[in-house]
């Protein structure tokens, strides 16, 4: 899902609309990984 966000998020960056600069970087899939897995705790 992160793949697909990031994507869009990579195609906005290229391709500007007019108006206000987006301000959106890419998502670091393994640090959200990461983050999630510390959030469920052990298993």
């Amino acid at each position: 899902m992160l793949t697909e966000v990031n994507e869009k998020i990579r195609a906005a960056i290229r391709r500007p609309s007019p108006g206000p600069l987006l301000n959106l970087k890419p998502f670091d899939i393994e640090a959200m990984v990461e983050e999630w897995r510390a959030a469920r705790g052990p298993s």
